[in-house]
């Protein structure tokens, strides 16, 4: 039963399905010799870095109902290809391959990028797509007169799953009639708008669990003053609910930037706010930045005006609780007219520990975007020996996987720091090659390494969005005796 759910539908216009059947191979690293069949020695390990075994990108829900947008994607050899979905697409943009076909995309990784018509909210709408969990949690959508969220569900596996979505909002938790028990078909994706569910919550945090089979979760979040667009974006999932979180890319805009954290727990909980940026990290002084979150609820609090850095989503930020939380912090820019009006969102992601992709080439429609990354380094939360420095390396591809040159960059434990894509060395003769890029963080030292979260924010004509580094690649071991010879794009 869907309650008040729009209806689902076999890869609604509103998905852009991407999948593959089995892991999919991404990069490989290999020794320049492999004694396994020089005869040179012993084994020496050989790893490869696999993708999700299926995945879904959402094309954002437009009024007229219809799908239109950007797909990009490198496939398992390395090869990056972009194409646009035209209004009203029925099916995904690529194929395996690159072919176009509706059975899906074999792409490891794979990222939708929409400039929003003014009807649905404006502004710019960027996300990854994501494989199945059992479990997702988002902080800070909402259902108002300025704003309607909708959470999208995507079953891209063969068999039904069955969710609960549990609601928590600033009084606490909330009773949503049709949120439990909603069924998504294989190969189905229903929509739920949060005014469905819980119309007037200004603030809400959202808990996706399954309780049979697994699902692709995301939320849309489209703000208007009345016929005014005032931005669009993908709330990006936030990590698992702990006692100490590191959110980065805060695009902060002064008093617009808004903290929202999310209470896990049976039991209300103050939270303490730590800033990091390239200073290092600090209580922030200005403002009153004192929260205390309901049991089950959310709280919020306008961020200090000493939140900053050297520029626009060069902070993070460190939120602490006596009970399990997690937070997302949401930027806007722009005026109140809708000028260069919109939105974004910094969550508490997952650590980066394995490689990522960033993309550069999101297609025409985002040509010139400029890119940055930030990333940040946390300190432990309890006093012991400071952790190691980071350092991560990035290296840029052309299109055709081909390295277009390689740069790192080192991140002192306590600090944030906002790299422009565009002065990393990366390009050498070819400035306009380089498609994508491989982040590959360090494997730390004899000291514990700090906790490294990173994003990447676009800005393109006075639009902006915030993209979590998601790692979502596993490195898993080859056997001694493959070929020294793996296809894929070499990390090193």
């Amino acid at each position: 039963m869907i309650g008040r759910a729009e209806s689902a539908s076999r890869f609604a216009v509103a998905l852009l399905p991407v999948a593959a059947a089995t892991a999919v191979v991404l990069v490989a690293d290999r020794p320049a010799s492999n004694p396994a069949t020089d005869g040179s020695g012993p084994p020496e390990p050989v790893t490869r870095l696999v993708g999700a075994d299926a995945s879904a990108c959402a094309a954002f829900p437009r009024a007229d109902g219809s799908a239109a947008g950007v797909v990009a994607a490198m496939d398992s050899a390395g090869n990056w290809r972009t194409d646009t979905l035209p209004p009203g697409a029925t099916e995904p943009a690529l194929g395996p391959g690159g072919s176009r076909t509706g059975s899906g995309m074999a792409a490891p990784a794979a990222f939708t990028a929409q400039r929003l018509p003014e009807g649905d909210g404006g502004g710019l709408a960027v996300r990854q797509c994501d494989g199945p969990a059992r479990q997702w949690w988002f902080v800070g959508a909402g259902s108002s007169t300025l704003r309607e969220s909708t959470l999208v569900l995507t079953n891209v596996d063969a068999s039904d799953a069955v969710v609960d979505v549990v609601l928590g909002g600033t009084g606490g938790p909330l009773d949503a009639v049709g949120a439990d028990g909603v069924r998504v078909g294989a190969g189905e994706t229903v929509r739920l708008p949060l005014g469905g569910l819980v119309a007037g919550e200004e603030e809400v945090s959202a808990a996706v669990v399954a309780s049979q089979g697994r699902v692709v979760a995301a939320v849309a979040d489209e703000w208007s003053g009345g016929l005014v667009p005032l931005g669009s974006e993908w709330i990006p999932a936030t990590a698992a609910p702990a006692t100490r979180v590191l959110l980065a890319g805060v695009a902060v805009d002064g008093p617009r930037s808004l903290l929202v954290v999310a209470n896990a727990s049976q039991v209300a909980t103050p939270v303490n706010l730590s800033v990091v940026d390239d200073r290092g990290t600090f209580v922030p002084t200005e403002g009153d930045t004192e929260l205390d979150v309901p049991a089950g609820g959310v709280a919020s609090v306008r961020l200090p005006a000493d939140v900053r850095g050297t520029g626009p989503g060069s902070s993070a930020l460190v939120v602490e609780a006596e009970q399990p939380i997690t937070a997302s912090v949401r930027s806007r820019t722009g005026t109140a007219t809708g000028t260069n009006a919109d939105i974004a969102y910094g969550v508490a992601g997952p650590e980066l520990a394995e490689p990522a992709v960033v993309p550069v080439d999101l297609g025409r429609s985002l040509a010139g975007a400029r890119l940055a990354l930030q990333l940040a380094a946390g300190l432990p939360g309890q006093a012991g020996p400071v952790p190691a420095a980071r350092r991560v390396t990035v290296t840029g591809h052309a299109a055709d996987g081909a390295v277009t040159g390689t740069d790192t960059v080192d991140i002192t434990p306590g600090t944030a720091q906002l790299v422009d894509v565009a002065e990393l060395d990366l390009t050498g003769a070819a400035p306009q090659s380089t498609r994508y890029l491989v982040l590959r963080p360090d494997v730390g030292s004899d000291r514990a390494p700090a906790p490294l979260v990173g994003t990447v924010v676009l800005r393109a004509a006075g639009s902006v969005a915030a993209l979590p580094l998601d790692a979502g690649l596993t490195r898993v071991p080859v056997p001694a005796l493959a070929p020294a010879v793996v296809p894929g794009v070499p990390l090193g």
